[in-house]
């Protein structure tokens, strides 16, 4: 493929002038877009996005805001129309809704299923992380207890009880924020080659650039969420990205919230979420 075809650019910092940090994700292996582009060259048009340096890019909130909007902007477009409940509004902070107990209990020192998944795929990678209920939801605070991945990732449809399919996650821990804290590699190309060496059914390289090899053999984007596929720009639907994580040993018993940040890669976007807990 030319490069040069790509329909993105320029390549532009998410903070312009001195704020702006380089990459320290240039592997193409860890990487989601555009993978065929030497690391900060003119055609490295997603150098600055946060996947290309997890976890130091700022954010609105460290458990979202509804609708990913901020209160003034109202609703968005491209699937970021929020409806409003009695529990949140658009552009309602997560970090200042009040605390909701799931009934969910982990025990320090045991490893835990998590699991996400998307709809609209941006490429990119995620973590999990920790903070004491009761004190500020903060990005200084999340990142005091960063957990770590253990063992293969899944791919999981149909919930609990459906199909599985376990891979060898892409795990970075390596210029991340805070320093040594482990994150994956969203496991979901935008951009793909079938076994042929053609261009995979609903591929979108002409956005993205190269993207990387499925996990798994499917037949193309699935809107309808029937099918386990494994690739697409939207979705997949029907299926979790699901993962292990462990529980400090050390780690004081009490109410926590638990927290999932995507950095995304092909746009430059934080997508956060939280849920409380308690550890025992």
């Amino acid at each position: 493929m030319n490069l040069s075809s790509v329909e993105f650019g320029p390549k532009a910092p998410i903070c312009p002038g001195n704020g702006s940090l380089p990459a320290t994700i240039c592997d193409p292996n860890q990487r989601t877009v555009n993978t065929g582009a030497v690391c900060g060259a003119a055609d490295d048009y997603f150098f600055y996005s946060p996947w290309r340096r997890p976890g130091s890019a700022p954010v609105i909130d460290s458990c979202g805001s509804a609708g990913g909007r901020i209160a003034s902007q109202g609703n968005g477009g491209f699937g970021a129309q929020y409806q409003n409940t009695t529990h949140a509004k658009v552009g309602d902070l997560g970090s200042q809704l009040p605390h909701t107990p799931s009934g969910t209990t982990w025990e320090s020192g045991a490893t835990v299923e998590v699991s996400w998944t998307l709809q609209a795929n941006h490429g990119g990678g995620y973590s999990y992380r920790l903070c004491p209920l009761g004190e500020d939801l903060t990005e200084e605070c999340f990142k005091k207890i960063p957990l770590d991945f253990v063992g293969p990732s899944v791919f999981r449809w149909g919930g609990r009880g459906g199909a599985t399919h376990s891979f060898d996650a892409v795990t970075v821990s390596n210029g991340t924020s805070p320093e040594g804290s482990m994150w994956r590699k969203n496991p979901i190309p935008r951009a793909w080659r079938d076994v042929q060496g053609n261009w995979g059914k609903g591929s979108n390289q002409l956005q993205t650039g190269e993207g990387f090899q499925p996990y798994c053999k499917d037949n193309g984007i699935d809107k309808d969420g029937n099918a386990y596929s494994c690739t697409s720009e939207w979705g997949p639907y029907n299926m979790e990205m699901v993962d292990m994580v462990t529980i400090p040993a050390n780690l004081k018993p009490g109410p926590y919230v638990v927290g999932f940040r995507w950095d995304c890669e092909e746009s430059n976007q934080i997508w956060s979420s939280c849920s409380d807990i308690n550890v025992v």
